[in-house]
């Protein structure tokens, strides 16, 4: 009976596999099984807490994966077993657990009340360790640390506001130094006017600047009090923050390195003191005591002497061409006088030559012309370059170059200070000027009312800076005046071409700057008949496509267009909407124009 139960065994499946060779395989050898291992496993093999399990995941970049079959059970973690063997070579690993046996040593001390004993266990032998080697790992160049760096940007923003204390590990050092962080990034964006959008919402400010080339987007919170939840586990986010703090302080010195700048930034006391943001750090070349300004003036000098040089070769080579030009003409009238005496036949053949020799020298002549102004007009673009020491693009962001803005308390003045001194104005805090400052061209309130304005300023509230800067023009001031209604606050980082839908406001901005987002409007004139053709060629096109796909393919392709159908569903119901809107504001314009004319046809 157990020799026919074995047998049935083997022919269902069930029961040991067996290799090749005939011999039993073992379970978890080979598979999905092998290949990963489960949390408590992984703590063991480890032999740390899950604490700093947890941690040292975090700071290596190591996160859980979701095999396809879980050995070990649904309700289990798992992690790659080439993850947990690549954590056995870590140097924090040993940190970690000196770490632990330092703890057991202060806390008997404590214990015994052997004060003096725990302060020179505390001052000696607490091991510390830092995260350097963790950065050049995980990020070999440094466009891979500026393509990574939005999360961080926005974490060490957000424990700037953050108050100390939220746990254990949230010293009061977290909160300086992360602002000190902040501030010297956002110095560097605005000496270099990288800054590209800014957009104002109820979760904080949003900014994308150019980084090496790289759009890097980040988050600050607004300026108010700030209140921590209960269910947010900063111990966790606290382990963020240590990596973050360390990759965001070697971008920052790369980035003054590559400038020739001093790392970090001199800070000014007396304007500290007052309360300035920006203003308060300055920028010095490393080992000298000249200033980021005095360095592009020397670079513009230098380019200038360059092209001054490009110019005298220029003018050689142009009279040394006029000489030859003046010699081949001598030669022509030679040779005309010499054939003036010889026969028709050879003076005809020699004219003919004549004439050619004429042609050449006017082509050379030509080609040497276009060559000359080709030469002055390359010199006097990069010669302005030179002058601005900017590309196109950040060219264009200076929308505040030669304005002064005042700043009231009111208003959130670190992110106004940021957003005009990288469109290349200047600013006046409310308390460094005299009120009677007959150089400030512009003052930021956010008061209906004004006791005392000056006609030499114009006052505007604080969206007129944030909408000048995005569509890169001063858009009229009327509409931004204090006590206005505002016009609404688009966002830069919506395509809406992609969208499917513009809004009104976007076009009100077009007639206002000509410029939409930065770039000039297009018109497409393109026929109708053509169009029409080649969308029914596109159709067909897709219906022969969506017959070959897979089942798989036309799945995620329904998918989409699933997506696409119910986004342009919500753009219908704008559209409507603003109709309506359009609709009721004609009839209260129609009511207003009808109670006028019968109160005239009263009187």
């Amino acid at each position: 009976m157990g020799g026919n139960k074995a047998r049935r065994k083997a022919l269902i499946g069930g029961g040991k596999k067996k290799e090749i060779s005939g011999r039993e395989m073992k379970k978890g050898v080979k598979g999905i099984a092998s290949n990963y291992i489960h949390r408590t496993k992984a703590v063991r093999r480890l032999q740390v807490s899950l604490k700093d399990f947890r941690r040292l995941c975090i700071l290596k970049g190591i996160y859980p994966r979701d095999p396809k079959k879980k050995p070990h059970g649904n309700d289990k973690t798992y992690y790659h077993i080439k993850d947990i063997k690549f954590l056995m070579h870590e140097p924090l690993l040993q940190k970690f657990r000196n770490m632990k046996a330092f703890l057991k040593k202060h806390k008997k001390a404590r214990l015994r009340r052997a004060w003096k004993a725990a302060e020179s266990l505390q001052k000696n032998l607490k091991p510390t360790f830092n995260l350097d080697h963790l950065v050049k790992e995980r990020y070999p160049s440094f466009v891979d640390a500026v393509r990574d760096l939005d999360d961080p940007l926005s974490m060490v923003f957000l424990f700037a506001m953050i108050p100390s204390k939220t746990c254990k590990e949230h010293i009061s050092s977290f909160p300086r130094e992360c602002l000190q962080l902040a501030r010297e990034f956002q110095l560097w964006v605005v000496k270099t006017h990288a800054l590209r959008k800014v957009f104002v919402s109820i979760k904080g400010m949003y900014y994308q600047a150019k980084v090496n080339g790289q759009d890097v987007t980040w988050i600050v919170p607004h300026k108010f009090k700030q209140t921590t939840p209960q269910d947010v586990d900063f111990r966790v986010m606290i382990t963020f923050l240590d990596f973050y703090v360390t990759l965001v302080r070697f971008v920052n010195f790369k980035l003054y390195f590559d400038l020739g700048l001093r790392y970090p930034p001199n800070i000014i006391d007396s304007k500290e003191n007052s309360g300035a943001y920006l203003s308060a750090l300055s920028m010095e070349e490393a080992g000298r005591e000249r200033t980021f300004e005095s360095k592009i003036t020397a670079t513009v000098e230098v380019k200038t002497e360059d092209q001054e040089k490009l110019q005298e070769k220029v003018r050689q080579i142009a009279g040394q061409l006029d000489e030859e030009e003046a010699e081949m003409d001598e030669e022509e009238k030679e040779e005309e006088e010499d054939g003036e005496g010889a026969d028709g036949e050879g003076s005809d053949g020699e004219g003919a030559d004549g004439e050619g020799a004429d042609g050449e020298g006017d082509i050379e002549a030509d080609e040497t012309g276009e060559k000359e102004n080709e030469g002055e007009g390359e010199m006097e673009l990069e010669i302005q370059k030179a002058q601005k020491g900017l590309d196109d693009e950040a060219a264009a962001t200076l929308v505040f170059s030669g304005l002064t803005i005042a700043i009231s308390r009111e208003v959130p003045q670190d992110s106004l200070e940021f957003v005009i001194l990288a469109g290349g104005g200047q600013v006046v805090r409310k308390g460094e000027a005299t009120p009677e400052d007959h150089t400030i061209t512009h003052e930021i309130v956010d008061r209906p009312r004004q006791k005392h304005t000056l006609f030499s300023r114009q006052y505007a509230q604080p969206q007129w800076i944030y909408d000048s800067f995005n569509y890169r023009t001063l858009l009229p001031i009327e509409h931004y005046a204090p006590g206005a209604a505002l016009p609404p606050h688009l966002s830069p980082f919506v395509d809406d071409e992609k969208e499917g839908y513009i809004p009104k406001q976007r076009e009100v901005l077009r007639s206002w700057g000509g410029k939409v987002g930065g770039q000039p409007v297009v018109e497409n004139d393109a026929d109708e008949e053509g169009g029409v053709e080649k969308d029914e060629e596109k159709v067909d096109g897709k219906e022969l496509a969506k017959i070959m796909m897979t089942n798989k393919h036309r799945k995620l392709y329904d998918k989409i267009k699933f997506g696409e159908q119910r986004k342009e569903a919500a753009n219908n119901k704008l559209r409507a909407k603003r109709r309506r809107l359009e609709l009721e504001e004609e009839k209260a314009e129609e009511k207003k124009e009808h109670a006028k004319m019968t109160k005239k046809q009263k009187k």
